[in-house]
């Protein structure tokens, strides 16, 4: 049985940070590490961006793409040239996810949740988005700007609340292998935003669900953290 849900919300679960203003090149180097290890641990891999002429199958990943073609990305508000992840609604991303089929655990691409719903059987109330999404606050120099990660399903965790249900459903055998994706691709996210004097939180969260250690990282059989760290 699939012990986990689909929310409506995007920022069913965020991890975020906050950062102080930056040259521009660190921020396209900022850039370049979060897309890279998206890709590298299979949650956040970028196959198009057709505002912009993108598609992986024809171009290779998107971090040597924008190396060549980054001028096509105008720079927006104090964004410069060439910062995707500036516009989050512009660009396609799939996550690889496990999931349980009857008793057999199948591994797909999923560009949006509810094809993964529809796959595992899980009830979908809609939304459409993508396992894990990166965003940021317009960038304002005096200000510094923000970055999360956000994701609308709990798929990663090892305990769920399943309706109803008054006890956590026990979902240890996915989140094995999905959070261990998700974890490494935290931490690579988490030390890229601290290099650049960024913090470091997540969402506080029911003791017996969602399990997160103290910094953040799905942690099964944990109780979990207060969702936040210098």
């Amino acid at each position: 049985m699939n012990n986990w849900n689909v929310f409506k919300t995007d920022e069913a679960f965020v991890w975020r940070s906050e950062m102080p203003p930056v040259p521009t090149e660190r921020l396209l180097d900022w850039q370049r590490i979060v897309l890279e290890a998206g890709d590298r641990h299979e949650v956040m891999r970028v196959l198009d961006a057709p505002d912009w002429g993108y598609q992986r199958d024809r171009d290779g990943p998107v971090v040597a793409w924008l190396e060549r073609h980054g001028e096509r990305i105008e720079p927006m508000d104090s964004y410069p040239a060439g910062f995707l992840v500036g516009h989050g609604q512009a660009y396609t991303c799939a996550a690889r996810l496990a999931y349980l089929n009857r008793d057999d655990i199948v591994e797909g691409w999923f560009t949006n949740l509810g094809e993964a719903a529809l796959a595992a059987g899980v009830f979908y109330p809609g939304g459409g988005y993508p396992p894990i999404s990166v965003d940021t606050a317009p960038a304002w120099r005096e200000e510094g700007f923000t970055a999360h990660i956000a994701t609308a399903t709990d798929i990663w965790f090892p305990h769920n609340m399943m309706g109803s249900r008054g006890e956590p459903a026990d979902n240890r055998t996915l989140s094995r292998i999905n959070a261990a994706r998700l974890n490494a691709f935290l931490r690579e996210f988490r030390d890229a935003c601290r290099d650049l004097g960024g913090d470091w939180s997540w969402t506080p969260h029911r003791p017996g669900t969602w399990e997160v250690d103290d910094q953040g990282f799905v942690s099964e059989g944990s109780e979990g953290s207060e969702g936040s760290e210098a």
